[in-house]
């Protein structure tokens, strides 16, 4: 039966034995002892060996008043730059420049063929050659004109000096045909006396009439001549008018000649070439580039609150590459950058020997105040690659070594960004 079975409970493992893991504490008790005690004490006497006073001078850090500089960077440019080009449309002839090649004042550096414009240049002279041809054919018509002028106012001025005498030889012959008219008609004297009287007061008559005539007809020839004369000088001006309008003609096209030539307008260096010989060269359309090596000028942009420190005329200091040189402030642009509110400043820099190349990055120093500036002896810094320290002597005279950062130089000291305050001393070597 159920009640009659015997129930079995399980029997649980016995505990570990204390004695397996006993031998471990005291073998970790010993090793921390070791490391925490004794090893430290030994560490202590090793690297903290007894201090020595500094035997050696020292100097005192100074704190000074220098000026505040805004170093800004720019580019260098050439003060005069061209681009040349024709007026002409054609090949090109000769262009045997090469960028970076040296170039004088008027010296051609680029030909264009004119051949066109040469044969409508020889037209035209030739057309001023016959305007001149006409002018003098002109003059010669007025010398003939004159001429027959001066002979009608000859011939008029003789028949007028006879016209006194015809017209007396008439009185007297009317007179006499009168008076002989009428004694034959009283009887005194014979109808024949009368007679030849009366024919010959009919010839002084005729003489007077051929007279009046001729000098009528001398008076006409004197205002024709006139006429022709002026027509002929009128001829004269015109011929001017066509050997000015042909002369006009030829120095248009001759002067058009001179565009075939491309010359450097000032000494300077080709810096660009757009165009190769052989190619086809039209109006206005660049062929070189050319620089002036010797004037040039670095480009900066100044800072609207740094402006007013700049002044034209100025003279600044400049640095191009491991150059250190002087610049004069030659022009500020009244304008600013939208954007960075600044204002572009021109600092001319001579360049005799054309060492300086345009394109150069430079920097510019700015004095724009004062400022203080901890200031140390050059030569208590000593350098370990990159870093920078100095020994600095506690008030016990005992040495401290410490790293710090400079600046800028000023004369025999050195300017400490950090690491240093002023009245404080340090070691010199």
């Amino acid at each position: 039966m159920a009640d009659d079975e015997e129930i079995t409970t399980p029997t649980p493992p016995p505990p570990p034995s204390r004695k397996k893991w006993g031998w471990l504490v005291p073998v970790l008790l010993a090793i921390l002892v070791y490391l925490l005690w004794p090893k430290e004490q030994h560490q202590e006497t090793v690297e903290r060996p007894a201090r020595e006073r500094w035997q050696g001078a020292t100097a005192r850090v100074e704190e000074r008043e220098l000026p505040r500089q805004l170093e800004l960077s720019g580019t260098l440019t050439s003060v005069r730059e061209a681009t040349l080009s024709t007026r002409l449309s054609g090949r090109l002839l000769e262009l045997t420049v090469e960028e970076g090649d040296r170039v004088n004042a008027g010296q051609v550096l680029a030909r264009v063929d004119t051949s066109d414009l040469e044969s409508r240049t020889a037209q035209a002279r030739a057309g001023e050659v016959v305007a001149q041809a006409g002018t003098v054919q002109a003059r010669a018509t007025v010398r003939t004109a004159q001429s027959g002028l001066e002979q009608a106012q000859a011939q008029l001025k003789a028949l007028e000096s006879q016209r006194g005498e015809v017209n007396a030889r008439l009185e007297l012959a009317r007179t006499e045909h009168q008076r002989q008219s009428f004694l034959a008609a009283e009887g005194a004297i014979a109808q024949q006396v009368a007679d030849r009287a009366r024919a010959d007061f009919e010839v002084a008559r005729s003489q007077q009439e051929q007279l009046e005539a001729g000098l009528k007809r001398a008076r006409a020839g004197v205002e024709a001549a006139r006429a022709q004369l002026e027509e002929a000088r009128m001829g004269i001006s015109s011929s001017q008018a066509m050997v000015e309008q042909a002369r006009a003609g030829t120095e248009a096209v001759a002067s058009n000649l001179s565009y075939g030539l491309v010359q450097a307008p000032f000494p300077g260096v080709v810096s660009r070439k757009f165009l190769r010989q052989g190619e086809l060269a039209t109006p206005g359309a660049p062929i070189l580039e050319i620089q002036d090596p010797y004037h040039l000028q670095l480009e900066v942009s100044v800072p609207e609150e740094a402006l007013e420190a700049v002044r034209p005329g100025q003279t600044l200091e400049l640095a191009l590459g491991s150059r250190k040189l002087r610049g004069r402030v030659r022009q500020i642009v009244p304008e600013a950058d939208p954007a960075s509110r600044s204002f572009t400043v021109k600092v001319a820099v001579e360049n005799p020997k054309a060492e300086l190349i345009p394109g150069m990055y430079g920097k510019l120093g700015l004095t724009t105040g004062k400022r203080q500036a901890v200031l140390v002896p050059s030569k208590a810094v000593s350098r370990r690659g990159q870093l920078q320290e100095v020994q600095v002597i506690d008030p016990e005279g005992y040495p401290e070594l410490r790293l710090i950062k400079t600046g800028q130089a000023q004369g025999e000291m050195l300017e400490v960004l950090s690491g240093l305050k002023a009245d404080e001393t340090v070691g010199l070597p």
